[in-house]
């Protein structure tokens, strides 16, 4: 392997040396291939970096993550696979002294190398977010991630750098070779050295292993917990539509209640969230994942209304059964519930207007959309996108209301067993 070129002898009579380079069909088109790839891989990586770069809302320490593999993948790309590999297929020779040759491949090598390293911290932030999500910013916030990444690829350049000068100081060099379309080293024996490889491969596939299934099995539990809400929905609905006697009108609530759960379970769980927490990044369109979420939330709040609807229902069968059918009949609930919906359907369209005006917001682009190191929800980190709905005066009166309503029918209840027992 001393030598770029290939000789081919037959008892003991030397051929005409074989020369890969583009006048060799199979060599040119490797060349055409390796310059084709290498390209739509600067593109794509390039991509990664301009979106990170342009876009606030991309630039969390997941992303980071994403960015500087992005930057090591465009630099072994420019470097190694289209300013070193391709010429060098094409000419069949060196184009570099064999130190400087050395030089780049090591270093190109290390720095990919420490893009495995990422698969464990990539690894390691999902399993955070997942387990851990009130210590994520602590741990896998900006500043500890860009932490460990300085460390890392710091590690891996001074590890290639202390290498490489002491193997090119005894004559150890790494070439590219044409006929094999792929570097090696030296094989002497002074070249040789156990660098641990198979080891390190061994341990980061176990850890990577074992923290994707942990992963995994999280992200796995909370999809069948998003199906089987839609299992018992569903069901509450096909019962009321094929049972004729139990289509009351208190059992019209539940049926109401049943269909929001399914629509707030099938769009904003398993259709918005799932993919968001399974890829880490939203697959819609900022404004249709903010309409998932805004629509859920606002139907999901019309439910906890109904807390109200529920315990006035239970409160006049008890206390007012002569008046029971006028007050909550088929008809006096179909509107109530109409009206609770069309009102929170409205009142989601105004705070929509307000919310998503630039000039209300003062030129600040306001989205609502889920965060996956979060694992919930959220609004665009801005004061003018910040909402006062209300939210916590609403659900206090909600739940004062549903309390004295429930205080006064277990009273009732108990009276009515001490009598009858």
């Amino acid at each position: 392997m001393a030598s770029n070129f290939s000789e081919v002898s037959d008892g003991g009579i030397e051929d005409t040396p074989m020369v890969y380079n583009y006048k060799d069909p199979t060599s040119f088109f490797a060349s055409v291939l390796m310059i084709v790839n290498g390209i739509f891989g600067l593109v794509c990586n390039a991509f990664i970096v301009y979106i990170f770069i342009k876009e606030r809302k991309e630039r969390t320490a997941f992303n980071v993550i994403c960015m500087i593999r992005a930057i090591v993948n465009f630099y072994v790309l420019t470097t190694n696979h289209l300013a070193l590999f391709v010429p060098m297929t094409l000419l069949g020779k060196p184009i570099i002294s064999k130190a400087l040759e050395t030089w780049a491949i090591c270093m190109s090598n290390s720095l990919y190398m420490a893009n495995e390293y990422l698969t464990v911290v990539i690894a390691l932030n999902r399993f955070i977010s997942l387990f851990f999500p009130l210590y994520y910013a602590k741990l896998c916030g900006m500043k500890p991630t860009i932490g460990i990444l300085v460390v890392m690829y710091m590690y891996r350049i001074g590890a290639v750098t202390k290498e490489t000068i002491n193997y090119t100081a005894i004559h150890c060099y790494v070439r590219y070779y044409v006929e094999f379309l792929s570097w090696s080293p030296d094989f002497d024996p002074q070249c040789q050295s156990n660098s641990g490889i198979m080891t390190f491969m061994a341990v980061t596939f176990g850890i990577v292993s074992l923290l994707n299934a942990a992963t995994f099995l999280k992200i796995f539990k909370f999809y069948k917990i998003g199906v089987f809400g839609v299992v018992c929905n569903f069901l509450i609905v096909y019962m009321f539509k094929k049972e004729k006697s139990i289509r009351s009108s208190f059992n019209l609530i539940c049926v109401f209640r049943a269909f929001i759960n399914l629509y707030v379970l099938i769009t904003m769980f398993l259709i918005c969230f799932l993919p968001t927490i399974v890829l880490g990044y939203s697959i819609y369109h900022p404004l249709l994942e903010a309409f998932f979420i805004i629509l859920s939330n606002t139907f999901y709040l019309g439910n906890e209304y109904q807390t109200i609807l529920v315990a006035a229902n239970r409160f006049c069968a008890l206390f007012f059964p002569l008046h029971y059918s006028k007050f909550f009949g088929y008809k006096s609930t179909m509107i109530m519930l109409f009206a609770i919906y069309g009102y929170r359907f409205v009142a989601l369209f105004i705070q929509s207007f307000f919310f998503f005006d630039t000039e209300v917001t003062n030129d600040v682009e306001c989205l609502i959309f889920f965060s996956s190191e979060k694992l919930t929800w959220t609004i665009t980190d801005d004061p003018s996108c910040s909402t006062e709905d209300n939210i916590l005066l609403v659900v206090s009166i909600t739940f004062l209301v549903v309390f004295i309503l429930n205080i006064a029918i277990f009273t009732k209840v108990v009276i009515y067993q001490k009598v009858c027992f």
